[in-house]
């Protein structure tokens, strides 16, 4: 079981650490003309299930993104389904799109928008992650698919920073800090 949860890891970080250039500007303009996508705004709930915020700016006025991934309530909504499943993978994926499209800097505007202007500052936040939500088949399905999709962003983010992981996901991403060098 050990073995297994350090390959779902792996697997996860991998994608996470080193995401794909998938989308082109055109796709992202197409996802931002829809009506209210980067405005839409979560339930409470669902807000308390996947956090993310803005931080702040650094000194070159980029936005810094606190992602709490280890607080978020894959296993939760995974295994209930259904409408919650739903509204998750999209709350999941307005976080990617806003990324994408620089949606967190200062002056946003979706009608202007600028793909060489959109980067971003990502703190992803591991604390409190918990190894049991990997042994729930629905659980790892929505999260590699979730970080599959994660993976499309990698050119908006300026640098990036994992905290508090645990021992494995410290382990593996040592690994594969190792293997990009």
């Amino acid at each position: 079981m050990v073995l297994l949860n350090q390959l779902v890891i792996s697997v996860v970080l991998t994608v996470l650490v080193f995401g794909t250039k998938i989308q082109a500007k055109s796709e992202v303009q197409e996802i931002l003309n829809k009506s209210g996508f980067l405005n839409w705004e979560g339930s409470e709930s669902l807000k308390n299930k996947f956090i993310y915020y803005l931080s702040g700016y650094d000194y070159d006025n980029l936005p810094v993104v606190v992602v709490e991934m280890g607080k978020w309530d894959f296993q939760g909504v995974a295994e209930k389904g259904g409408k919650d499943l739903e509204d998750a993978n999209f709350f999941i994926d307005q976080l990617n799109t806003r990324l994408q499209a620089g949606f967190f800097r200062k002056n946003f505007n979706a009608s202007n928008f600028d793909s060489f202007n959109n980067e971003a500052i990502v703190i992803v936040d591991f604390e409190g992650l918990r190894i049991s939500q990997l042994s729930s088949p629905p659980t790892v399905k929505m999260i590699l698919d979730r970080l599959a999709k994660m993976g499309k962003i990698y050119n908006s983010i300026a640098s990036g920073f994992i905290i508090n992981a645990n021992p494995v996901a410290h382990q593996v991403q040592s690994g594969l800090h190792s293997i990009s060098n």
